[in-house]
């Protein structure tokens, strides 16, 4: 036996689930109707495709959000959707996450519906303002959830499991042969775009124009996204980047194209860590430095030569970033190396953007084996990106001072926070 074997043995995964490790089958995908709120999510979307409702995708600036606002763009167009618009939030402008300014901008729209991706399901202010302008939320999001859900039409996150049947889905990963099986999505830790594809598998049940099988096409998207947002890749996961890899190979979008040209990347070759450290730094560039709408545009364009300018711009904007980076990464060592001794590690600077800092606070996690907090001082409040290390969750840190933070959140590895200006104390 090689030692590749002695691995998987060791992780159990010996016989056939050995075999659907290492090649996943994509007919044994979950139904995506045992996601929460999934079946209020359809009916009120096939409404929307009846009365030709204007309907606005509220993606994020990050790839996980970008890959998701195409894969609702591409699968509602090919379901016949007339009127379908996307809002990017501009991260120095809007900030993460839904806001009321912004909802109440697609609101004067005319839009009926948004449809988040990526974000939304600690938005109930931002939602409540959309319910008083006759404007409908469908939520799709896989970061942490409230304990009461936000007043939308749906809230799809499979994280929503652990808050609503904690014990049933302890009783069911223990036992997956229980009586909870078929009742309960098995899966929690599916990426944004992966919750968006879920949505379009359940709408194909519903609406022409997206034959069975032909969704496919979209896990060049779920499998860009997926990697990038560092997910773990075992389970459904495993099978969209799997099947996902062989649709980049042969993809039939001129963007990714044109982006796998500018980076190097032989379609033929393409392999998950080209997507995590040659496509997805360039698609983050954008809006890291600028507006995330550059990314869009490329992942969205129609014609060769355009694609090639885009993903060039892409190209351009990452070397930029790479350099920013750098200096901010030189200075936040030399600020850690004053707080090495505590068990958190908190920094900050007026200059350093906070569009670059939540890479630094990897590097420094890399670096120092600890939870990490990079903030960019704004006057009296400040923006910042985190990182989880070992047991000790930064999202539920920050859940726990809401009274000093103005807007945060986030999942199990990452998170983002808005405090108030860092003082001596704070770091402390």
């Amino acid at each position: 036996m090689s030692l590749f074997e002695d691995i998987l043995a060791a992780r159990g995964l010996t016989g056939e689930a050995r075999d659907l490790f290492l090649y996943p089958d994509y007919a044994r995908v979950h139904d995506p109707f045992l996601l929460p709120d999934m079946q209020a999510a359809v009916e009120r979307l096939v409404k929307a495709h009846k009365d030709n409702e204007h309907i606005v995708i509220y993606g994020d600036y990050d790839i996980d959000g970008l890959t998701a606002t195409t894969t609702l763009l591409d699968g509602f167009e090919s379901f016949g959707f007339q009127q379908v618009d996307a809002f990017i939030p501009n991260r120095f402008v809007e900030g993460y996450g839904l806001t009321v300014d912004a909802v109440e901008k697609i609101a004067a729209m005319g839009a009926k519906i948004i449809v988040t991706v990526d974000c939304g399901s600690l938005s109930e202010k931002e939602i409540n303002r959309a319910n008083e302008l006759d404007v409908d939320v469908i939520v799709t999001d896989h970061h942490n959830v409230a304990p009461v859900q936000p007043p939308a039409v749906a809230v799809i996150n499979p994280k929503r499991l652990l808050m609503d049947f904690p014990d049933e889905y302890k009783n069911y990963i223990l036992k997956p042969n229980s009586s909870y099986k078929g009742k309960i999505y098995p899966f929690l830790d599916l990426p944004g775009v992966g919750v968006a594809f879920k949505l379009i598998q359940a709408l194909q049940t519903r609406l022409d124009g997206l034959p069975l099988g032909h969704e496919k096409w979209l896990l060049d998207l779920v499998a860009l996204g997926t990697v990038c947002d560092v997910v773990t890749l075992v389970d459904e996961n495993r099978t969209n980047v799997f099947w996902g890899l062989k649709v980049l190979s042969k993809t039939r979008r001129p963007g990714l194209r044109a982006l796998m040209a500018v980076a190097g990347v032989e379609p033929e070759k393409v392999n998950a860590r080209h997507l995590g450290f040659g496509l997805g730094p360039r698609m983050n560039a954008a809006g890291r430095l600028e507006t995330a709408q550059y990314a869009l545009d490329m992942l969205r364009a129609e014609e060769g030569l355009e694609a090639l300018e885009r993903a060039r711009q892409l190209d351009t904007l990452n070397i930029s970033r790479r350099s920013d980076q750098d200096k901010i990464y030189q200075a936040a060592i030399l600020q850690a190396e004053q707080y090495a001794a505590y068990p958190v590690l908190v920094v900050s600077h007026p200059d350093w953007s906070h569009g670059i800092i939540g890479i630094v606070a990897a590097k420094l996690l890399e670096k120092y084996k600890k939870p990490t907090y990079v903030l960019q001082e704004m006057g009296e409040e400040s923006k910042g990106s985190a990182r989880s290390f070992g047991d000790f969750s930064a999202a539920d840190a920050i859940r726990a001072a809401d009274d000093i933070i103005t807007k945060g959140g986030g999942h199990k590895l990452a998170a983002a926070i808005i405090p108030p200006s860092p003082s001596n104390r704070l770091r402390r």
